[in-house]
């Protein structure tokens, strides 16, 4: 746990008396994982897929999208021989 919010970090591990002395307190940590932080980006991002998939469901509707029957055919081969 690394992350501390609000304080710190000197004055989240002790605090001075008014006589002097020093004592401990205990310290709320939060530790934000890479995989969060990844997650957290992708969410606010505009994704450009998007615009890509829109296009192709309507070039699908429309009937004016085309798939090379030697491209299906070579990724069916591949996807079984792996």
């Amino acid at each position: 746990m690394a992350s501390r919010i609000g304080v710190g970090k000197a004055a989240a591990n002790s605090v001075s008396s008014q006589y002097g002395a020093k004592s401990t307190i205990p310290v709320d940590e939060a530790n934000l994982s890479t995989t969060a932080s990844v997650v957290t980006t992708a969410l606010t991002m505009d994704d450009a897929r998007t615009v890509k998939v829109a296009a192709l469901q309507q070039a699908i509707a429309s009937g004016t999208y085309n798939v090379s029957s030697s491209d299906v055919a070579d990724k069916v081969i591949s996807a079984l021989l792996r």
